[in-house]
Parts: structure tokens; C-alpha cells; sequence
């Protein structure tokens, strides 16, 4: 169209003769069809950014043309003040509402560092306990670890100190050679233990000079984090002395 053709060429254009069906101009005194017609690019910064479509009942001074020209201009940076503003504006709200989802999100990680540094707290406690109650366990009985075919892998100073070994003495070595003659109560106390079971029992063990010694034990299965049993945690008092008591009190 002609406002098309205005914009394209950058030019204005001006018409004496417009089609009667084009446009019509009305007002509280009538109306008519337009006897001239004047279409005039605006400019900002040697770019078009609008085009104004004037129509009269018959053609004004040339004066009245030159002064909307410059008038254009203005038209120009206030339309692009308007919509530079507009999508100012834009930017804005969108900015707040990606600030309120930045805060929320804050929100939402702050919360999760708290809960996390709660259950770092608890862990620690928990740590602590079980480092407590482990080292009252580690000085109190004898207490071995070996795998499921009996390797021993540790063992405690209470241990050492009452069956004369050091790590360095079993470690690595399988525990039924050192049990000698309790081989098989021992086999299948080890069996009974990889099927979860606790057992506790009186045994006969011997010490590293071959002396007899006599201990209220207990076999527990340890279950690692997928809770498969791949150990068997001994944990025994020495009674030698009671039994040693009583069978002179039965002689």
C-alpha cells in the first residue's frame, strides 16, 4: 500500500487525487472524501521507525507539509523514547521476576544448606558416640575381624595382650589354623554367621605358646551399605581363671 511505498522509499508522498473509496474524513460539521493526501516517513537517527497518513478536504499550504516534516523528527525520538521505555519496562518486570525467582531459589538453598549442615551436625554426633562406644569396646574385650573363608584382617591390644600374638603375627593368616583342634566348631560357627546369624558360646582357644585359653565369645556378622555380610566380628572375654576355679571346686 501506499504507506508500504512510503517506507521503503524514504520519501513522502503526496496525492491530489485519491480514489473515492479510499478514506473518507468526517467531523461534527460532515464529512467528504479527501482532496489531497499526504503521507510523510519519520525519522530517528536515519532510520524510519513510523509513517504518518494525512488526509485533507483540499490541499494546505506547503508551509503546513514542511512544518509536520520537521515536526517529525520530534515524532521520531518520541516514539522511540516510547518504545525504548516500553521495552525498558519489560526488561524491568522481567527482571523482578527473575530476581523473585533467584531469591526463591536462594531460599529454597539455604534451607537445603541448613538441613544439610543439621545432618552434618547429627553425623558428628553419631560419629562421636560410635568413636566412643567403640573405644570402650576396644578396651574392654578382645575383639578380632576376619572375612567369611577366615582371613584375619585386624585385631585388638587386649587380644594381643591375652593370646600373646601381634597383628603382624595373624594378619593375612587364616584363623582356623590357629583355633588347632576347634577347627570344625569353628568352620561352622563361620557358617552360621554368613547366614546373619549371632552366635555366643563358650570356646576353647590357644595362645601363641600353646597355653590353653577359655573365653566367652561372640560371632557377629558385619553387613557393609548394601547389606551383604562380607565379615565376621569376634568379640570374647577371657574366663580361663572361672573355669580353671571351678574345676578345682568339682575335683
Amino acid at each position: 500500500g501506499l504507506a508500504g511505498a512510503c517506507l521503503v522509499e524514504k520519501k513522502k508522498i503526496l496525492m491530489t487525487k485519491v480514489p473515492d473509496d479510499y478514506i473518507r474524513i468526517s467531523s461534527g460539521l460532515g464529512s467528504g472524501n479527501p482532496g489531497f493526501l499526504a503521507l510523510i516517513p519519520v525519522f530517528f537517527q536515519e532510520k524510519i521507525n513510523a509513517v504518518i497518513e494525512l488526509a485533507y478536504l483540499s490541499k494546505p499550504e506547503d508551509y503546513v507539509i514542511e512544518f509536520i516534516e520537521r515536526l517529525s523528527d520530534n515524532i521520531g525520538a518520541w516514539i522511540d523514547s516510547a518504545v525504548t521505555g516500553s521495552k525498558t519496562s519489560k526488561l524491568l518486570e522481567v527482571s523482578k521476576e527473575q530476581t523473585k525467582e533467584l531469591e526463591k531459589k536462594e531460599h529454597e538453598l539455604q534451607a537445603k544448606v541448613q538441613e544439610l549442615e543439621q545432618v552434618q551436625s547429627e553425623t558428628a554426633v553419631q560419629n562421636a558416640e560410635f568413636r566412643s562406644m567403640m573405644n570402650a569396646v576396644d578396651n574392654t574385650v578382645m575383639t578380632v575381624e576376619y572375612t567369611l573363608d577366615g582371613t584375619v584382617i585386624n585385631s585388638n591390644k587386649i587380644y594381643e595382650e591375652i593370646m600373646g600374638f601381634v597383628i603382624e603375627d595373624i594378619k593375612g593368616v587364616n584363623v582356623l589354623d590357629l583355633v588347632k583342634d576347634q577347627q570344625s566348631d569353628l568352620k561352622e560357627i563361620i557358617n552360621e554367621v554368613a547366614k546373619g546369624t549371632h552366635i555366643k558360646r563358650q570356646v576353647k582357644r590357644y595362645t601363641k605358646s600353646g597355653d590353653v585359653k577359655w573365653l566367652s565369645a561372640t560371632y557377629t556378622p558385619y553387613i557393609d551399605k548394601d547389606g551383604i555380610i562380607t565379615r565376621v566380628l569376634f568379640f570374647a572375654f577371657d574366663i580361663t581363671d572361672m573355669i580353671t576355679e571351678l574345676d578345682k571346686l568339682r575335683s
